[in-house]
């Protein structure tokens, strides 16, 4: 919609798709996005597989409803609509915390894995130490 991308979308001659301007000097006021809460609005959002009544059945799609997503994010300039940019960066907000998450799980996962080593550890000795006693007490 503006050939200079200082706002909008445009397709280039010959091009295959769409860009969009997302420069963060063409943008202002920041705000941090919260992956955990993205997450959990995500799950209110049914996702479903549709076509569009002038396309006909032969054509199939694979998303929210703009309803569902306005809702739950009031992103984008109409409840009827879906902006790429919008999505693409609930998306984006979604695989992050989900990282997040699996890092957290691989930390985890390793102190869990170096407390049942030294679990293994003290039971040994623990066993060492009562085949110990009971062999003094059977020479006394």
């Amino acid at each position: 919609s503006n050939a200079t991308l200082t706002n909008g979308c445009n397709i280039a001659a010959g091009g295959a798709s769409i860009t969009c301007a997302s420069s963060m000097t063409l943008k202002e006021n920041f705000l941090g996005v919260d992956g955990e809460d993205i997450l959990r609005r995500m799950r209110n959002i049914p996702v479903n597989s549709w076509n569009y009544i002038d396309e006909g059945r032969q054509s199939r799609h694979l998303g929210p409803f703009a309803e569902d997503f306005w809702r739950e994010f009031g992103l984008g300039n109409e409840p009827l609509a879906i902006g790429h940019l919008d999505i693409d960066g609930v998306n984006f907000a979604a695989i992050k915390a989900l990282d997040q998450r699996t890092l957290e799980l691989q930390r985890t996962q390793a102190e869990l894995a170096e407390k049942s080593r030294r679990i293994e550890d003290l039971e040994a000795r623990v066993a060492r130490l009562e085949a110990l006693l009971t062999a003094q007490a059977q020479k006394q």
